[in-house]
């Protein structure tokens, strides 16, 4: 019973002497890092901490020029509308309406859109609001009645449209809608 009182006083002695060495490793490890990372005059790390020379100064002046100048044209307005992809998804007369879908591919930006049925010298035109959607610009569905059409037939369908802001704007394809 005394020989194992005796192993493990033995085994506690040992590892405090470890724990001892091994906070004394620690402490000088970090205190070796502290005191030299005060001290740093750069020799040893290649930094240079002088004042920058008249060269280095104007260097760093022309990048500084350069970087305003690029943020002076990037703030300013385009002064050519973008060219807006309008597409006409479905058009037709559904019983007493006509129906137009379109959507602008490549812009997303509020707008308006402007639909225009032309058949001769008879114009049917219709404004409707644009908004973003997650991936488009969709132009709204205006409600169109078949009688505000002054004859049946082929109708000749384009819609506009034009960013509230003025930077975008397109035309699509021209579209046959059959009215009867």
């Amino acid at each position: 019973m005394r020989s194992m009182k005796k192993q493990k006083k033995i085994v506690a002695i040992v590892l405090i002497l470890i724990l001892a060495a091994a906070g004394i490793f620690v402490w000088r490890h970090f205190d070796s890092k502290t005191s030299t990372q005060g001290a740093n005059t750069g020799a040893d790390k290649g930094i240079n901490y002088s004042p920058p020379t008249k060269e280095e100064q104007e260097s760093g002046d022309k990048v500084k020029d350069q970087v305003i100048k690029t943020q002076d044209q990037d703030s300013k307005p385009q002064t050519t509308p973008a060219n807006a992809t309008v597409m006409i998804t479905d058009a037709a007369q559904y019983g007493d309406t006509v129906e137009v879908r379109s959507f602008i591919s490549n812009i997303y930006k509020d707008g308006t859109c402007t639909i225009a049925f032309t058949q001769g010298s008879l114009n049917v035109t219709k404004e409707a609001p644009a908004y973003q959607d997650a991936t488009t610009t969709i132009c709204t569905n205006p409600v169109i009645k078949r009688s505000e059409f002054p004859a049946a037939g082929n109708w000749q369908l384009t819609v506009s449209y034009k960013s509230t802001d003025g930077t975008a704007s397109g035309t699509s394809a021209i579209k046959t809608v059959t009215l009867k």
